[in-house]
């Protein structure tokens, strides 16, 4: 039949007008008819079905989550990421669930295709990286990585990844800190990592200038008192540098008077004491709004005098020491956690 019959009999057999015509210049110019309209709207109408669907997943998957039922949110991820495999949150989530179980390959896996769904996601550079750190440190079998480096290409890769999710995250929020935390981590890792090769590298080096100095001594080539001097210096030069990679005392602005642990978040009181604020927190929350030193001094001097008030809202972010901190864990990664 032709295009004009077709749309004769839609128009239940009324002479064309110049609406009709266009209306037939139109499905003539365009081939889709209302058979093929009705087909587009179903497969639309079972997308939105499927991402619906893919949704509720979730929502279900979250609470097994939270209930710490890991293993039934990865099944009912999966079955979102089968409805709708275009939403980088299920691959996040699910990711999170093999990080619950230790399954760190699997959250590389999720967490890079999370990254090619949505190339600014946070969460899912944040979980690379850490999964990345983790598989650092298993045998070379147990990597993803074909490199023969003993983990290094694994450690730099994901400081990478931390650094970039640290660049997307604008926010102050717990994301933000787990991620420094993670970077301080991983750094400590690497300098741990290079501080063994050096210390590997001296010795090697060490042997060889000794069987150096003794092959000259037994051949008369060097008397023994310089003999005994240059094995003594040998001795003092290594020490030396062997004693620059050694670990030493925080200084004590650094470290939190709660826990004597370097600070992450350090906050001032009202009585100019910094703290890190987390700890801080929960002393205020379990023994009321005064200052922790304070508190105690109370004990020993003079009583109530001495105890300082310290409500929550008067807290200020200390970002000198904050500063201070940072340029100390760039210089000195292995102070991280100590």
């Amino acid at each position: 039949m032709s295009t004009a019959g077709v749309a004769g009999r839609i128009c239940g057999g009324r002479e064309l007008g110049a609406l009709e015509g266009f209306w037939v210049f139109s499905l003539r110019k365009s081939k889709r008819f209302p058979r093929d309209l009705k087909r587009e709207a179903e497969l639309e109408n079972a997308d939105t079905m499927d991402a619906a669907q893919a949704l509720a997943l979730k929502e279900r998957g979250n609470l097994c989550f939270k209930k710490g039922m890991f293993e039934s949110a990865v099944e009912l991820y999966t079955m979102a990421i089968e409805c709708d495999s275009s939403c980088a949150v299920y691959y996040t989530n699910r990711a999170l669930c093999y990080k619950k179980m230790g399954k760190w390959s699997l959250v590389l896996d999720d967490s890079k295709e999370a990254t090619q769904l949505q190339k600014d996601n946070v969460k899912a550079y944040f979980l690379m990286g850490e999964a990345l750190l983790h598989l650092s440190t298993v045998s070379k079998c147990m990597r993803s990585s074909f490199r023969d480096t003993d983990g290094q290409y694994e450690l730099e890769e994901g400081l990478k990844y931390l650094l970039k999710a640290r660049a997307l995250s604008t926010a102050a929020t717990t994301m933000s800190q787990e991620i420094d935390d993670a970077i301080h981590n991983g750094n400590k890792m690497l300098f741990s990592r290079k501080k063994e090769e050096r210390s590997k590298e001296r010795a090697d080096l060490a042997s060889f200038l000794r069987t150096s100095l003794e092959t000259l001594y037994t051949n008369g080539t060097v008397p023994h008192s310089e003999f005994e001097l240059r094995m003594q210096q040998l001795d003092r030069v290594f020490e030396e540098a062997e004693q620059t990679t050694r670990p030493f005392e925080v200084p004590n602005c650094l470290s939190c008077s709660i826990s004597m642990a370097i600070m992450n978040d350090p906050v001032i009181t009202p009585s100019g004491i910094t703290y890190e604020k987390s700890l801080l927190l929960e002393h205020l929350r379990r023994n009321g709004h005064f200052d922790p030193i304070t508190s105690r001094m109370k004990k020993r001097t003079l009583g109530a005098a001495c105890r300082k008030p310290c409500p929550p809202d008067a807290l200020v972010p200390n970002y000198g020491i904050k500063e201070a901190i940072k340029w100390f864990l760039g210089k000195y990664p292995w102070a991280y956690g100590s």
